[in-house]
């Protein structure tokens, strides 16, 4: 809602008044302002051109509920070309590769006898239309809010590293740093209960399951009804000239989750998916997919879990602090509040570490150490969880012992959590 000033609004209400009208047009360098009259002090722009403002008009938005109509606000003003100022001052902008159309055009408002500084600013509008007739300048503007984005997503890309037979189920690229996985629910018609990422080459899309340095891995090829292909790579040509590889965004959700996600760029819920379970150990080797040892080597087994079939379990050799972390991070942008939560099953007084640490890609090296806490076990099943804020690394929660452990101890852990906002849900 507009606020004026109370001198202003002294003017505004008064019985006889003059008004009069500025229109700045917004340029990255010498900004353009024309007013309707001569002498309103004060304007403030890098050129002002007096008195060649003529006939502004501003339609704000309405809505008419018993209509059901809702129209969004517009606006047109002319610009009388006297001595061609106008259109020299126009010209020299198109020489530096500076158009009118879509730059923005604040409409102010005020009265004869008023510095521009008590003028009061009624709309900002964009440029969609410009033309000329016998010496004038007819303008037409639209709602700012009509600016939308050309695109919603904006994909990562990267090259081939290698030539890509049509039956490699591993993909290495020049760089796989923006890349991320995205944690499936059980309504998925495409990878159920997975976290999956996906790529395109050509005509081709690929899913994947993990992100080891610059590979893909376990990959499944022409997901989508598209046709698996090979792809020559000439390891000569430089990195930008090799084959492109651009990521495939596939979202299936809810109407209200998708939206909440197109909008805020998170999915609702664990972004963990299925990983925070522990149900899948592809190699039986005693560690989950998608899970890692951090520090000090451990003996990993999976037992009955808290929720669901498995839970993970690991011991210590005797070191400080052992700890199981996810194989890739993901990426959190600065000032995003997050939350880990974990279930452990541990012996009373044993002191239980949970926290999260940032990487420089989801399988890159260790930057910092975003929140960590250590408290005391109960004995039992127990909920662990710490707060911390994106720091624009890619964060990979762990969850371990604290202090020094006697060797054998052992710890289980399960149904962790990493997901958006301070508190877990």
């Amino acid at each position: 809602m507009r606020t004026d000033s109370q001198t202003f609004s002294a003017y505004n209400v008064a019985r006889a008044k003059s008004p009069r009208f500025v229109v700045r047009i917004g340029f990255d360098v010498d900004s353009l302002a024309a007013t309707s009259h001569s002498g309103i002090t004060g304007v403030t722009a890098g050129t002002v051109l007096e008195g060649l403002l003529a006939e502004p008009t501003v339609t704000t938005q309405r809505l008419k509920p018993d209509l059901a109509v809702a129209e969004i606000g517009s606006a047109s003003f002319a610009l009388v070309d006297l001595d061609h100022q106008f259109t020299d001052e126009v010209r020299e902008r198109l020489a530096d590769g500076a158009g009118l159309r879509g730059k923005r055009v604040q409409f102010y408002v005020g009265y004869e006898g008023l510095g521009f500084a008590d003028f009061q600013l009624v709309a900002t509008q964009t440029i969609s239309s410009v033309t000329f007739n016998d010496g004038r300048y007819e303008i037409a503007c639209l709602d700012i809010q009509r600016s939308l984005r050309s695109t919603v997503f904006e994909p990562a890309q990267t090259t081939l590293a290698s030539t890509l037979l049509d039956t490699d189920v591993v993909v290495n690229l020049t760089s796989a740093a923006l890349l991320q996985l995205v944690a499936h629910g059980p309504a998925w018609s495409d990878a159920p209960n997975a976290t999956v990422g996906y790529i395109k080459i050509k005509d081709e899309v690929i899913r994947y399951t993990s992100i080891v340095g610059s590979q893909l891995q376990g990959c499944t090829r022409g997901v989508f009804n598209t046709i698996p292909a090979t792809y020559v790579v000439d390891p000569a040509q430089p990195a930008e000239r090799r084959e492109k590889v651009t990521e495939y965004i596939y979202l299936e959700l809810p109407a209200v989750k998708l939206a909440y996600a197109v909008l805020t760029g998170w999915l609702r819920g664990n972004l963990l998916g299925s990983l925070g379970g522990f149900e899948v150990d592809t190699n039986a080797d005693g560690t989950a997919d998608g899970w890692q040892n951090y520090s000090n080597t451990q003996t990993y087994s999976r037992v009955a879990g808290h929720t669901g079939s498995w839970a993970q379990r690991f011991q210590g050799n005797g070191g400080a602090n052992p700890r199981a972390t996810t194989s890739n991070g993901i990426l959190i942008p600065t000032g995003t509040p997050f939350t880990v939560s974990v279930w452990f099953n541990a012996t009373a007084g044993q002191q239980l570490l949970i926290g999260a640490k940032g990487f420089s890609a989801p399988a890159g090296g260790e930057l910092s150490t975003i929140v960590q806490a250590v408290l005391a076990a109960t004995g039992g099943w127990q909920r662990v969880s710490a707060s911390g804020t994106g720091n624009g690394q890619f964060v990979k929660p762990f969850a371990g012992l604290g202090g020094a452990i006697a060797a054998g101890t052992q710890i289980t852990i399960d149904d962790v959590q990493l997901e958006i906002g301070s508190v877990a849900s």
